[in-house]
């Protein structure tokens, strides 16, 4: 195997890794603050009323799904498009959002701050989808990913056994 391909295969493991730890930890963020969560999902006018129930139940789900999913490379390149099609719905509905009229919102992310400017969080969620495709595209090498995986089980190992501390953290507001 040559070194070019090698390099990549580490940049495509090393991306799979932070797109899947990014995911499992904002559905588990979104599950752990779910009043924040549900305020913050009300925010979206492009959301009909009666679909948010079930949207506030099925997003951090499929977050935690993709993330295990892009953090165990099982289905790697499969769960990085998915990964893309939602973060690219995410910007949609965000820029759905901005053409009405709202500039500041909650992304409902659970990261940094409550509430960004529209053209933040499209730029974000646009550049997130753009990873993923090209996390998806890439080729990855099985020794890294194998590697990947095992380091990757241990850290959810490690955050199962302290999420009760995690849990129990008091949040500054």
């Amino acid at each position: 195997m040559s070194g070019e391909v090698m390099l990549i295969g580490a940049f495509n493991a090393g991306l799979q890794a932070f797109l899947g730890a990014l995911l499992l930890w904002s559905g588990l963020a979104k599950r752990r603050e779910f009043i924040a969560w549900w305020q913050a999902l009300g925010m979206y006018r492009a959301l009909p009323v009666r679909l948010k129930p079930f949207a506030a139940q099925a997003l951090p789900a499929a977050e935690m799904l993709l993330g295990a999913l892009l953090l165990l490379p099982l289905l790697d390149a499969g769960a990085a498009l998915l990964a893309a099609a939602l973060f690219a719905l995410f910007a949609v509905a965000v820029a759905i959002n901005w053409a009405m009229g709202v500039t500041r919102f909650d992304c409902g992310c659970q990261f940094g701050s409550r509430r960004s400017h529209a053209r933040v969080i499209l730029a974000r969620a646009a550049g997130l989808s753009l990873l993923s495709l090209a996390a998806a595209l890439l080729p990855a090498t099985s020794t890294l990913a194998a590697v990947v995986c095992a380091v990757t089980a241990l850290l959810i190992v490690l955050i199962a056994l302290s999420w009760r501390q995690l849990a129990a953290t008091p949040r500054l507001t």
